[in-house]
């Protein structure tokens, strides 16, 4: 099991296709290394390995393969879960849905990207009053016998990202709408209050 050098996510392994050889790649940045014949990682740059903490329930376990949650190695926020699942036709990486946090002076605004999925398909939930999860599942298309794959690069499975928020966070009005394929969450914050000042009287 390899990790991104750069993210701290599991890497995933893509079978070789015609001249392209077999590579292992990043699923939440453009981090790429291909495998030579003799089965040999070019290490473009150190690997670093994290702790496995599956954050799936007893259920989903059932149903998944290997599972890593991580948290960001710059502020150590927010867990993100992988797996791969085996299919007829080769082994393919569960949907990754891509996010965007930003901050602004009201509000922390989480963007999504969730193509083909209808927001019946998308769960976002409040989890212990700080954790903020979205989660949601990209059914397989089903297989006809006399079908003839010539490329398959679109993904299906489950995803979930968690995000732990600051204490500022309004968890209890939080709002999502879903527009074009993108689920827009948006947490509004607590008013900063401005400190008291009393002016002192400068006795004789």
């Amino acid at each position: 099991m390899e990790f991104c050098p750069t993210c701290g996510n599991m890497l995933l392994y893509e079978l070789p296709h015609m001249e392209r050889p077999a590579r292992f790649y990043c699923p939440t940045c453009p981090y790429v290394c291909q495998i030579e014949s003799k089965i040999k990682i070019k290490r473009h740059l150190r690997l670093v390995k994290k702790p496995i903490d599956p954050i799936f329930s007893e259920d989903d376990r059932k149903n998944l393969n290997k599972t890593t949650g991580v948290s960001c190695p710059d502020c150590n926020h927010g867990e993100a879960s992988f797996t791969q699942v085996q299919t007829s036709r080769e082994t393919t990486a569960i949907a990754n849905a891509r996010i965007d946090w930003k901050e602004t002076p009201e509000a922390h605004v989480f963007k999504v990207d969730v193509p083909g999925l209808k927001k019946e398909e998308v769960k976002v939930e409040v989890e212990d009053g700080t954790i903020l999860q979205i989660s949601g599942e990209r059914s397989k298309e089903q297989e006809e016998k006399n079908d003839k794959w010539h490329r398959v690069e679109r993904s299906s499975g489950k995803f979930l990202r968690r995000f732990r928020l600051p204490e500022n966070a309004k968890l209890d009005q939080v709002k999502a709408a879903m527009e074009n394929g993108v689920l827009t969450v948006t947490v509004p914050k607590e008013e900063v209050k401005k400190p008291e000042v009393k002016a002192i009287d400068i006795s004789a």
